[in-house]
């Protein structure tokens, strides 16, 4: 009777906010589903992610939901790693019907754990920091689409994940905050944006940042019809493993990029629910592992998601952490500014 529950929840609310074009939710709310009756594990995904949901939707009962959504997902993993290692035309759809709703299961996850930018040292055998498990989920969607896969994929109900940045020309005078991106960028081209990091890092850091601007300008593009989450999952998909290790370490630069890209997720998170306070979340995190000379930079984020305030003296007040944190005026100053100031 659970599952039942469950399973209705999915089919009535918990799918909106998957899929992006116009018709691609019909797809997780039907498509999916009638591939989960011949592929156990995706129906345990399915129903994972709902009682996720449901635990967003009541949180009285919090716990007990979240304690469900766990069990489902850590039965659904046996048979879907022994899936991996022989992928066919026959459980290709199911299998990346799966590996979505894992990264939103991890990402969702992420954002009531200790960290939502790297994955606990506690939680390793080795005990050393790493990137979030979800980023690296969503990057692993990239190399399951690829040669006889990527075709079968084209043939079946999840074709609409088959979206790269190839497929587009990208106008960047649709975004009017792409200059802030472009300041960013001019700042890591210098000496001093490029402290602390290897040539290879550096060059991967800058690899993700055009890619980000490329999503910017997808998502503001009046012309093509790919949504804000698709767009910086899309980027996601695409980091290079050099960014992934900047994150790991909490190199500044890399968590920067971070927080531009929780821009475009607050502007999804009223239609999705799982996104929902998770831009927050991040550029909180963000913020905190700063030290005071690069929080100029993420000015933007902090005031586009709504964590800005203004306090009685005037100083821009950061809300982070359980209290909020005044700083001063250099806080609410743009990008280009910053950059002029690290320059000299």
């Amino acid at each position: 009777m659970r599952d039942l529950i469950l399973l209705q929840n999915w089919s009535t609310a918990a799918y909106l906010g998957f899929g992006d074009r116009p018709g691609d939710s019909r797809i997780w709310q039907v498509d999916v589903v009638q591939l989960a009756y011949n592929s156990p594990f995706l129906m345990r995904g399915i129903l994972a992610v709902s009682a996720l949901h449901m635990a967003h939707t009541h949180p009285e009962r919090e716990e007990d939901y979240v304690r469900e959504a766990t069990n489902h997902q850590i039965a659904a993993l046996p048979a879907y790693r022994h899936a991996l290692k022989q992928i066919t035309e026959y459980n290709c759809q199911a299998l990346l019907a799966f590996a979505g709703l894992t990264t939103v299961y991890a990402f969702h996850s992420a954002c009531r754990g200790q960290s939502v930018i790297s994955m606990d040292a506690n939680d390793k055998e080795d005990g050393v920091m790493a990137p979030p498990e979800w980023l690296q989920l969503h990057r692993g969607l990239r190399f399951m689409l690829t040669g006889q896969i990527k075709e079968w994929i084209r043939n079946g109900p999840m074709k609409h994940q088959l979206r790269s940045y190839d497929d587009w020309h990208f106008d960047y005078d649709f975004n009017p905050d792409d200059f802030r991106i472009l300041s960013f960028m001019s700042f890591l081209e210098m000496p001093a944006g490029r402290s602390a990091m290897s040539d290879e890092e550096a060059d991967g850091l800058l690899f993700s940042l055009q890619h980000m601007r490329q999503s910017y300008a997808l998502a503001m593009s009046p012309h093509i019809d790919i949504g804000k989450k698709f767009a910086i999952w899309l980027w996601a998909e695409n980091v290079p493993t050099a960014y992934l290790q900047l994150i790991a370490r909490r190199a500044p630069q890399a968590l920067i990029l971070l927080s531009m890209a929780c821009v475009l997720l607050e502007r999804a998170a009223p239609t999705c629910w799982y996104l929902q306070g998770a831009p927050q979340r991040i550029v909180s995190e963000v913020y905190d592992s700063l030290d005071k000379e690069w929080r100029p930079w993420i000015a933007w984020p902090i005031s586009e998601i709504g964590l800005l305030r203004k306090a009685s003296d005037g100083h821009d007040m950061v809300l982070t952490g359980d209290e909020p944190v005044v700083e001063c005026e250099g806080l609410g100053e743009i990008a280009m500014a910053a950059c002029a100031r690290r320059s000299l």
